[in-house]
């Protein structure tokens, strides 16, 4: 996925969010407030392929791999939150890493369904299946699009798709993220 994927799918969500706006007005913000939450999830990650992790592995591709991640934030206005979110990632031919990032979410909708942006930046971690490499840290920096779904003013789900970025040691890592998670809104 390349830059320009992601602002054609931020393009996508402006065209979604623009017809449904007015409505959103109409409704209560039974779903809005200023509030503390959490979030556990899992994701399902695609490597970019042919890049230099991949030759450092002796592989021409290294393919997919799973991630468990966590996320603690505080909603502190209507269309934005600041989070703080940790992924853990194994499976990129045996290379296992972390990355933890300070994200901003930008809403479109604040009712029961509300699709957001988000994009953030933090450290990343990778530990190189090849033992003559020691673990790799940089910079990481993440954008997506993704949807929170609240069941109740408390419970609800994330569905989420981004794209991860390493710099410096960690620049030879980068990947596509899908995943879903449930939510608590304190």
């Amino acid at each position: 996925m390349t830059g320009r994927a992601l602002a054609a799918a931020a393009a996508l969500l402006l065209l979604f969010v623009a017809p449904v706006q007015a409505q959103d007005e109409e409704e209560d913000d039974t779903f809005y407030r200023t509030h503390f939450y959490a979030g556990l999830g899992g994701a399902f990650l695609l490597e970019n392929a042919g890049n230099d992790l991949a030759r450092q592995s002796g592989l021409s591709s290294i393919g997919n791999a799973g991630a468990l991640n966590g996320r603690a934030g505080i909603r502190f206005a209507k269309y934005a939150s600041f989070e703080l979110q940790g992924e853990g990632f194994w499976g990129f031919s045996d290379n296992n890493g972390m990355i933890f990032t300070a994200n901003v979410k930008i809403y479109g909708l604040t009712g029961r369904l509300q699709p957001f942006a988000v994009g953030g930046a933090g450290l990343m971690t990778y530990f190189p299946k090849n033992s003559a490499l020691d673990a790799q840290t940089g910079g990481g920096f993440r954008a997506g699009l993704g949807v929170d779904y609240n069941f109740t003013e408390h419970i609800g789900i994330e569905v989420l798709a981004e794209y991860v970025l390493g710099t410096g040691q960690a620049q030879d890592l980068q990947y596509a993220a899908f995943g879903a998670g449930l939510l608590y809104n304190f």
